[in-house]
């Protein structure tokens, strides 16, 4: 019984939608949501408590299908679905043997729109300020320090997009042209905290290499022995890395790349609004 039912209050369809997600909790978890030693213990769980959480307690179902059921046993009815017809669009979305998850092909060529697209501005930059930095007075020895500041330039810029629009918007520019998005386990928007240590895990050249160009330019300073050994290091990890996330990719039913598991992401085909 819906919570605005046992108060007495009018009710709508979104009374009949509680009524069937807490059916679909049972059916799925093979338990009653609520249990009590008599019918006023449970339907005072029903008024005020949540029944624990499928997600990782049922192996099969996966964050959306949990979170229409989530939708449908809120306590409130304006946060429940408001109609059948909005209620069965997810339900067909979201059926078993509905593949969301993203193909690896698809995920590789996203990342390479990105990089294709971030390589086009810095070189236009690059040969831009190359042609012309001698109208502002540029010197040939003053072009390598700024060539060196504009490449740590780039490097911020290409970290705080991946970031940026990873934790806001789900995708990355390459992923939003191929209709992908990232979010949460349970569903949930990735967040900064998350989307900057998934940026890290699956780049981790650019959080290792970054800093040692920053500390040669500002000292103005050549290429050492020691810095082109920390770069080689810096790449063998980031190949290490790649090299497990296609694996993983291509042979694991998951399909989550290891910068998926530090984060607790998957990354997802968006699906149309409308009835399948």
């Amino acid at each position: 019984m819906a919570p605005e039912q046992a108060m007495g209050k009018e009710v709508d369809c979104r009374c009949d939608i509680y009524a069937l997600g807490m059916t679909l909790y049972h059916l799925i978890s093979g338990r009653v949501p609520f249990s009590g030693s008599n019918a006023v213990e449970v339907l005072a769980q029903q008024m005020g408590d949540t029944p624990p959480s499928l997600l990782g307690e049922v192996d099969e179902l996966v964050p959306e299908q949990n979170q229409v059921i989530v939708r449908m046993i809120e306590k409130k009815p304006e946060d429940r679905y408001s109609t059948y017809d909005e209620l069965l669009t997810d339900l067909h979305r979201y059926a078993p043997g509905a593949d969301r998850l993203a193909s690896p092909i698809k995920r590789m060529v996203a990342e390479g729109c990105n990089w294709i697209g971030f390589h086009f501005v810095f070189t236009f930059v690059l040969a831009s300020m190359w042609l012309l930095g001698g109208q502002f007075g540029l010197t040939n020895e003053g072009r390598m320090p700024a060539v060196g500041w504009l490449m740590f330039a780039y490097w911020t810029i290409v970290a705080g997009v991946h970031v940026v629009t990873t934790a806001r918007g789900g995708a990355t520019p390459g992923k939003r042209l191929l209709g992908l998005c990232v979010q949460r386990l349970d569903g949930q928007r990735v967040g900064y905290v998350r989307a900057a240590l998934r940026f890290a895990t699956a780049f981790p050249f650019f959080v290792l290499y970054v800093p040692i160009m920053l500390l040669y330019v500002i000292n103005d300073v050549g290429t050492t022995p020691l810095a082109g050994t920390l770069v080689r290091a810096s790449q063998l990890v980031q190949a290490v890395v790649s090299i497990a996330s296609l694996i993983l990719l291509w042979f694991h039913p998951a399909r989550r790349a290891i910068h998926d598991y530090v984060a607790g992401t998957i990354v997802l085909r968006e699906v149309s609004k409308t009835l399948p």
